[in-house]
């Protein structure tokens, strides 16, 4: 029902007030964090070769999820992970791309395996989704929409921005970003996971791959 200005007019202050906090909520701006990049033996997941070193941490804890994304998305059937690669060869470099990060092991990963050393063994991983696909086609989509837009304007480009690129990494230089991976529940154990990387050697166009266990 909308008011004329003679009746908004009688509500006096009362109305001002209500039309004030309308306005605040909406002007309200989520802000999210940066996720930490920490040393190398903090991260519950590390492999070397070659000079390279690729850390990494599956955020498995909602809380964790909410706290930097701004929703649950392990519970929507999302799994991020966080990738930290650093190059310390001398003289190689090397391609980097969230598209040859691959989630390995543990009964909830979609396409994954329970095997022994899963990370060993190519090519029966779950491979890594694009974020804007898995955020348009899971249910998440759904959950933000109980959000105000701003909000989930704001989960959405975020998801977007820390998604691991596509790097080329020279001597002494490092990426981070996250990979996303479909989980089949949000009941994810962190010591049932492994992973396999790989990468593109660039002096010799061959392909270095890293099998990453849980320490």
């Amino acid at each position: 029902m909308i008011l004329r200005s003679r009746e908004a007019l009688r509500g006096g202050p009362r109305w001002l007030t209500i039309l004030a906090a309308l306005a605040s909520i909406g002007c309200a701006t989520l802000k999210l964090p940066e996720y930490p990049t920490r040393a190398p033996d903090e991260y519950p997941f590390v492999g070397t070769s070659d000079g390279l070193r690729v850390s990494l941490d599956p955020l498995v804890v909602s809380k964790t999820s909410e706290a930097y994304f701004g929703t649950d998305v392990l519970v929507q059937g999302i799994l991020p992970v966080f990738v930290h690669v650093e190059n310390s060869h001398p003289t190689k470099s090397f391609v980097v791309s969230r598209a040859h990060v691959q989630l390995r092991g543990g009964p909830a990963a979609v396409g994954g395996t329970s095997k022994e050393n899963p990370a060993a063994e190519p090519g029966r991983g779950g491979e890594a989704v694009a974020v804007v696909s898995a955020v348009l086609l899971s249910p998440i989509g759904i959950a933000m929409a109980g959000k105000m837009i701003s909000d989930a304007d704001v989960i959405t480009h975020n998801l977007a921005v820390r998604e691991l690129q596509t790097h080329t990494l020279s001597p002494g230089k490092a990426a981070k970003g996250f990979v996303y991976f479909r989980v089949r529940d949000g009941a994810v154990v962190l010591k049932t996971l492994s992973f396999r990387v790989t990468v593109l050697d660039l002096q010799t166009q061959g392909q270095v791959h890293i099998g990453i266990a849980a320490k």
